[in-house]
Protein backbone atom coordinates (compact mmCIF):
# COMPACT_ATOMS: atom_id res chain seq x y z
CA UNK A 1 0.00 0.00 0.00
CA UNK A 2 2.71 2.51 0.96
CA UNK A 3 4.51 1.60 -2.84
CA UNK A 4 1.11 2.41 -3.90
CA UNK A 5 1.45 6.32 -2.66
CA UNK A 6 -0.98 5.98 0.59
CA UNK A 7 0.15 7.14 3.55
CA UNK A 8 0.78 4.85 6.92
CA UNK A 9 -2.13 6.03 8.61
CA UNK A 10 -4.12 4.97 5.52
CA UNK A 11 -2.59 1.74 5.14
CA UNK A 12 -3.09 1.02 8.59
CA UNK A 13 -6.73 1.56 8.87
CA UNK A 14 -7.33 -0.41 5.96
CA UNK A 15 -5.71 -3.52 7.46
CA UNK A 16 -7.37 -2.40 10.65
CA UNK A 17 -4.35 -2.35 12.52
CA UNK A 18 -2.98 0.68 14.94
CA UNK A 19 -0.63 3.35 13.77
CA UNK A 20 1.50 2.03 16.24
CA UNK A 21 1.90 -1.08 14.96
CA UNK A 22 2.25 -0.31 11.38
CA UNK A 23 4.90 1.89 12.21
CA UNK A 24 6.44 -0.93 14.46
CA UNK A 25 6.00 -3.64 11.24
CA UNK A 26 7.22 -0.66 9.11
CA UNK A 27 10.61 -0.25 11.10
CA UNK A 28 11.00 -3.55 11.03
CA UNK A 29 11.00 -4.06 7.03
CA UNK A 30 13.12 -1.15 6.76
CA UNK A 31 15.83 -3.26 8.83
CA UNK A 32 15.28 -6.29 6.64
CA UNK A 33 15.54 -4.22 3.14
CA UNK A 34 18.50 -2.01 4.11
CA UNK A 35 16.15 1.14 3.63
CA UNK A 36 15.44 3.94 5.55
CA UNK A 37 12.35 5.83 3.53
CA UNK A 38 9.62 4.61 2.69
CA UNK A 39 10.18 6.35 -0.82
CA UNK A 40 13.58 4.08 -0.84
CA UNK A 41 11.40 0.60 -0.15
CA UNK A 42 9.18 1.80 -3.00
CA UNK A 43 11.98 1.86 -5.36
CA UNK A 44 13.36 -1.40 -4.53
CA UNK A 45 9.33 -2.87 -4.19
CA UNK A 46 9.12 -1.58 -7.81
CA UNK A 47 12.05 -3.20 -9.07
CA UNK A 48 10.84 -6.76 -7.99
CA UNK A 49 8.73 -7.01 -10.49
CA UNK A 50 11.24 -6.73 -13.30
CA UNK A 51 12.59 -9.95 -15.02
CA UNK A 52 16.85 -9.70 -15.79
Amino acid sequence: MLADGRDLGEAADALGVAVSTARTQLKAVFAKTGTGRQAQLAVLLAGLGRGP
